[in-house]
């Protein structure tokens, strides 16, 4: 549900096609419009990449994991190896652009924007073994400072048990609850089954 966003009489989709894990994979980020031929039709405004913007969201073989729509923005992390966040420009939605990107290991499945210009991800932390294959570990926490659009920044990256570490966020949106601050800082909280002990052999 987070992969669209409607920004006054447009909507903005980001999109995955392709195979993982070695494939070819095309992450997209489509302005839609309504028609002026078709009633209650829409017409593609613009494309990202395209000629003119021909950087890609993600480097080859790397999925949209994450993703937000906020105000003019859309905040995007593709995943292989390591975790590029995107800040994407769309204040003017016929040609939106990639303003800046941050890399960090693992990935965010959740992107959530707090107040001050900081953006929380939560996903997984990810290492890769001496036969290059890449393996999940525990529920990853990133707080980013992304006030500057050209030059997002980690501020912090917490990391919360070992592999086999699962968080319903991952999957439900509503998992995540806040509790705005009256005078003092605001709090979060998520349910998280955390694996502590030896690491399983699979999984």
């Amino acid at each position: 549900p987070l992969r669209f966003g409607e920004a006054g009489e447009y909507l903005r989709v980001a999109t995955s096609s392709g195979t993982a894990w070695g494939g070819v994979v095309t992450n997209r980020l489509s302005v839609l419009e309504p028609s002026t031929r078709v009633p209650g039709l829409l017409r593609t405004a613009a494309v990202l990449p395209n000629a003119r913007r021909p950087e890609p969201l993600g480097k080859p073989g790397e999925l949209l994991y994450g993703t937000r729509f906020v105000g003019d923005r859309l905040y995007a992390v593709t995943f292989d190896r390591v975790d590029p966040l995107y800040v994407v420009d769309l204040s003017n939605p016929l040609d939106p652009r990639i303003a800046g990107a941050v890399e960090l290991p693992g990935f965010s499945d959740w992107l959530h924007p707090l107040p001050g210009g900081l953006l929380l991800g939560v996903g997984r932390d990810a290492q890769t073994t001496a036969q290059g294959l890449t393996l999940f570990q525990g529920v990853q926490l990133n707080l980013f400072d992304v006030r500057d659009a050209a030059v997002p920044r980690v501020l912090q990256r917490v990391l919360v048990g070992k592999r086999g570490s699962e968080s319903a966020l991952f999957a439900h949106p509503h998992a995540y609850s806040e509790i705005a601050p009256t005078g003092g800082n605001l709090r979060f909280a998520l349910p998280a089954r955390v694996h502590d002990g030896e690491r399983p052999e699979s999984g």
